[in-house]
């Protein structure tokens, strides 16, 4: 086969000049063979080939300080919706994804910290009624490998499921 680089291959209308060639690299696992492969440049196949927008997808705006996000987030929500005559952008305030994060992970302190303090009261409460029944039993190693395995096998996926994916379906 005849070197490929500096000729020409059109792609649906729209002429692009072979500037290199990738080493073979095969099939993977999925059947997507990548020696079958063409790559563009991003702006010029969104343009020349999908013949869609070439404004990009998003843009990243940073404040001078926390304390004006709230203030940047809506003067650029006014100012975009002023230039493109209607509402057509979503702005997403990373600060907000941040704060519900923290809340969720306070959220899962407590319940583990809740956790924590029931299955120590339950402890004393036996302990206590074995003192008053009878001997106090030293316990080995083993009780507590036990008891951790019945708790990971037994508590923890309805943990899981009604804290984790419940909320999440909400």
């Amino acid at each position: 086969m005849a070197d490929p680089i500096g000729r020409h291959l059109l792609i649906g209308n729209a002429p692009f000049e072979v500037i290199g060639v990738m080493s073979s690299r095969g099939s993977d696992g999925w059947g997507q063979n990548y020696d079958d492969m063409v790559f563009i440049p991003y702006r010029a196949g969104r343009a020349r080939v999908y013949r869609t927008q070439t404004q990009p997808d998003y843009s990243i705006i940073d404040v001078v300080s926390a304390d004006v996000v709230d203030e940047a987030e809506s003067a650029v929500g006014t100012l975009l919706s002023e230039r493109h005559g209607r509402e057509d952008v979503a702005i997403g305030n990373a600060a907000a994804r941040i704060k519900a994060e923290m809340q969720t992970r306070e959220a899962m302190t407590m319940m583990l910290s809740l956790i924590a303090a029931v299955s120590l009261v339950v402890g004393g409460i036996g302990l206590g009624f074995e003192a008053s029944l009878g001997n106090v039993f030293p316990q080995g190693w083993q009780f507590y490998a036990i008891t951790l395995t019945l708790y990971l096998v037994l508590a923890y996926p309805g943990f899981v499921y009604r804290y984790l994916f419940k909320r999440t379906a909400r």
